[in-house]
């Protein structure tokens, strides 16, 4: 299928007795592939999730250049492809803390521009224009299951949403226009939650997409498992930033992006990533990172920020990692995918 085509049927024979009949839609941050193979009155159907390949590498960081150079300090280590402003990257003293290693990167250095690369329009597009058959939001609802091969379920509330020991999976959308706290007792899998505010509370594990206006918390020991995927887009001009708390101790396998749909230089959206926790995959934060965790993968972000208990700083990172070890299998959002190369995420059935 060609980008922006929905559906194709493909003749096996001249005689036009046997036929493939390929069909594409969303989900979330990546598309449902099906492919149905037609004999007579026969059929057979295949269903997976795919994500695009990019043409170029990720680097495994990209930090824009905004004339301030990137300062290591204490254990911090950065590995693999690395897109630094002119000014380069240096030594740095915080906390009482020197900077440790032999190296200051463990890779490639070049120079990155003052700007981030240009996130992919379409993909926030489609996000946007998620919608499935709504139905009123049910706290005494305690098992759902929606094939992808069916039309969507979009479960809607305008107040809270507590998803407590309930199991829902598949073509599934949890919206609330206030807010959605996800339970460690809660069973999940490839469904998508959109709300203002999100909070994942301590111990869940499970497969989710979480779009977000507002913030998203995820709390300690939770595990997020692939492909996950964290989105926040700040929409207007606001009082307090949006952002993404990663607490310490928590995992996840999948993507974290944050946009700015308006330019707040004041208020721009921040991660924050707490010791402990690491991010096996891809992020994009137009905004500030705060890593005092690991990212195994890649990294881009407009600037670091770093609070300490004595100051405030700018571009340093104190006992943070950046490795360059996740395994080829894995497939990032197409943020910046600048191909339509589609490689499979995993099988739906």
């Amino acid at each position: 299928l060609e980008l922006g085509e929905k559906n194709m049927t493909v003749r096996l024979f001249d005689e036009g007795i046997d036929s493939v009949i390929l069909s594409k839609k969303n989900w979330g941050a990546y598309q449902i592939l099906k492919s149905t193979a037609v004999h007579q009155n026969q059929s057979f159907s295949k269903m997976v999730m795919v994500g695009s390949v990019s043409k170029t590498e990720f680097p495994n960081l990209y930090l824009a250049d905004q004339g301030r150079p990137l300062s290591l300090s204490g254990k911090t280590k950065v590995e693999g492809l690395c897109k630094l402003p002119e000014s380069g990257v240096k030594r740095a003293y915080i906390a009482g803390a020197n900077y440790q290693g032999d190296k200051l990167i463990y890779g490639k250095k070049e120079n990155s521009t003052k700007q981030l690369p240009k996130v992919n329009d379409e993909l926030i597009f489609n996000l946007n224009l998620i919608e499935g058959e709504k139905i009123e939001w049910d706290n005494s609802l305690a098992y759902f299951h929606c094939p992808f091969d069916s039309i969507p379920v979009h479960f809607v509330s305008n107040n809270p949403i507590f998803i407590d020991a309930q199991s829902l999976s598949g073509q599934v959308i949890i919206e609330s226009t206030d807010s959605v706290v996800i339970s460690a007792l809660a069973q999940l899998r490839d469904v998508i939650i959109k709300s203002p505010k999100i909070i994942i509370e301590k111990g869940f594990r499970g497969n989710i997409q979480c779009l977000a206006s507002e913030g998203i918390v995820v709390q300690e020991n939770v595990i997020l498992e692939y492909p996950s995927v964290l989105g926040v887009i700040q929409t207007k001009q606001k009082e307090k930033s949006s952002f993404v708390s990663i607490k310490s101790g928590a995992k996840i396998i999948g993507s974290v992006f944050m946009l700015n749909e308006v330019q707040n230089f004041r208020k721009p959206v921040k991660l924050m990533v707490q010791e402990e926790s690491v991010v096996h995959g891809f992020i994009y934060v137009q905004g500030q990172t705060e890593l005092k965790g690991k990212i195994n993968g890649s990294i881009f972000t407009q600037s670091f920020h770093l609070k300490t208990a004595s100051s405030v700083y700018q571009n340093h990172l104190l006992n943070a990692e950046i490795t360059n070890q996740l395994p080829k299998e894995f497939i990032p959002i197409p943020l910046l995918a600048s191909s339509n190369k589609i490689k499979i995420i995993q099988w739906l059935n």
